[in-house]
């Protein structure tokens, strides 16, 4: 109990630190790769491009997600946002992003084979819970289990199925303290990402809200995770007695 207590005041006085610095810069160009990421997505994936812009879409996310991987870089390690050009943002996190979101896409078309199978197949369940079901699992999976992924890409550097690995290593780890950590970010994600579509209406005051503490909690996750990765219970146990 001491080190979740020592683990959730450090990450949040360390997120309150580098918003301090550059809080209101960090906010707008994370609400701005979230804003070209939905309208990429709205536009690749309807009309007659539907098809070539479902593989249009998926490169431009892999370049947004590059260049959000440089800006939580920058915030998470050095608590700063540099003043440079676009290609800076680019190219430094490109490759493992691609590696790992592909490794991840494969991993998405596994479960949604092996839950169609289970839906339409050996399923006792009725159609509408074996659904609901699935989704939550896919949920599971992607935002916690690997939910990492995407900080061990910017912080650790490395992509593709090393990025997975660590990610499964992170969880089995940092369960308690990461899942913790996590809450408000899926909360708001969730709220965010359309999944209670038909059955939340989302005022448009809920949704500014939400694109301001999105990158807040990001880089919450961001700080904890970079915590807990280079520590362990031992090691923190030693900073709480040096910094008191």
């Amino acid at each position: 109990m001491r080190d979740l207590k020592y683990v959730f005041s450090k990450t949040i006085k360390d997120t309150a630190q580098a918003l301090k610095k550059n809080g209101l810069t960090f906010i707008l160009l994370c609400g701005l790769v979230s804003f070209l990421s939905s309208l990429a997505s709205v536009f690749f994936a309807s009309g007659l491009i539907a098809n070539l812009g479902y593989i249009i879409n998926y490169f431009i996310q892999i370049l947004l997600l590059s260049v959000l991987a440089k800006i939580m870089n920058n915030m998470v390690v050095a608590n700063r946002i540099p003043n440079r050009d676009f290609k800076y943002y680019l190219e430094h996190y490109f490759i493992n992003i691609m590696n790992t979101f592909f490794v991840i896409y494969i991993i998405e078309l596994i479960y949604q084979f092996a839950s169609y199978y289970i839906i339409y197949g050996v399923s006792e369940l009725d159609l509408i819970k074996s659904r609901i079901v699935s989704v939550t699992l896919l949920f599971i999976i992607e935002e916690l289990i690997l939910g990492s992924w995407f900080e061990a890409v910017y912080v650790d550097d490395i992509g593709g199925l090393a990025a997975i690995k660590r990610a499964l290593n992170f969880i089995k780890e940092n369960f308690i303290p990461w899942t913790l950590i996590s809450v408000p970010y899926l909360l708001l994600k969730t709220l965010s990402g359309g999944y209670l579509n038909g059955f939340l209406t989302i005022p448009m005051w809920a949704r500014v809200l939400t694109s301001i503490l999105m990158p807040v909690f990001m880089l919450l996750r961001g700080k904890a995770y970079l915590l807990l990765s280079r520590s362990t219970k031992r090691k923190r146990k030693f900073m709480m007695e040096y910094e008191n």
